[in-house]
């Protein structure tokens, strides 16, 4: 998704504003808007509340192995569905905050591992 300049405006104004906590997640319900579309359910603060208490740290993630080139196991901790749903959001909130330099590529919307290898595959040393 291509940030508009547009949705830049709405986000820096929003965050300018926001004093209370349901400030907060009315700014993430336009996050979540952008990046899942318009008929998405929106956050509630409770939700919110539950995947930033420290108590239930062992509910965000889940934990699985797969295997490297050299048949090691890699261990990836995911976000649950409903604590990546925030982090998207919030990832879009960051990138409409702050204007990436054009050589990063890494946390980019639309910018893929592919886009650096490109920048790279001429090179003598990769």
């Amino acid at each position: 998704m291509k940030i508009e300049q547009e949705h830049i405006d709405f986000v820096r104004a929003g965050f300018a504003s926001v004093k209370t906590l349901p400030d907060l997640v009315s700014l993430l319900n336009y996050g979540k808007t952008q990046v899942y579309g318009k008929d998405c359910k929106p956050f509630e603060l409770k939700q919110i509340t539950f995947y930033a208490n420290p108590k239930f740290s062992k509910n965000r993630y889940r934990s699985f192995s797969i295997k490297k080139k050299s048949g090691k196991e890699r261990l990836i901790n995911a976000p649950v569905p409903g604590l990546k749903a925030i982090l998207r959001s919030l990832n879009f909130l960051i990138q409409c905050m702050h204007e990436p330099h054009n050589a990063s590529t890494g946390f980019v919307l639309g910018v893929s591992i592919v886009d650096n290898a490109k920048i790279h595959s001429e090179s003598i040393y990769v």
